[in-house]
């Protein structure tokens, strides 16, 4: 039962962000891409190979809907290549609280750090490869830092609802 769950939420995401996210820009700079929080949300530990698939397969499910060959696949798994990473980064020995969901596990300020790293690090691995490079810096590292504030929202408002039901 848990996996159709989770296969209706990967294809609840998938449609939301190609029918409503993908139509918000704003100031030219900001998008919101939250498909990227269903992959962080994930224990990838387990089974990291399977982890790594599923986040190609969402980023290029993306990028069929978006025609942006591959960006956002690259991104995703890059993100999910990384994410053992961020977590031991910002994860404290002794935190752990077996019951609660993976991300839940982190105290509210460590949560915060490791999605606001691993957004912005997402967005950044997709505006270079959208820009084919790093010219334009200030230019790349604004969209950057503007979607992944934009998406952080999002995904805020989103964990303080869920927190709510």
């Amino acid at each position: 039962m848990k996996f159709l769950k989770d296969f209706i939420l990967f294809l609840v995401i998938i449609l939301l962000q190609v029918s409503i996210f993908n139509n918000f820009l704003f100031f030219g700079y900001m998008n919101p891409y939250l498909y990227v929080y269903w992959l962080l949300s994930r224990n990838n530990e387990d089974q990291r190979a399977l982890y790594l698939i599923l986040a190609f397969v969402l980023g290029a499910s993306i990028d069929i809907f978006e025609g942006s060959g591959g960006m956002h696949a690259l991104a995703t798994t890059f993100i999910a290549f990384i994410q053992p990473y961020l977590w031991r980064l910002v994860h404290k020995h002794g935190e752990e609280d077996e019951e609660a969901p993976w991300l839940q596990q982190l105290s509210l300020d460590r949560r915060l750090v490791f999605l606001i790293l691993a957004l912005f690090l997402h967005h950044l691995v997709l505006f270079t490869a959208e820009n084919f490079g790093f010219n334009n810096v200030g230019i790349l590292l604004k969209r950057s830092l503007y979607s992944s504030i934009f998406s952080f929202i999002f995904v805020g408002i989103y964990q303080f609802w869920k927190a709510r039901r």
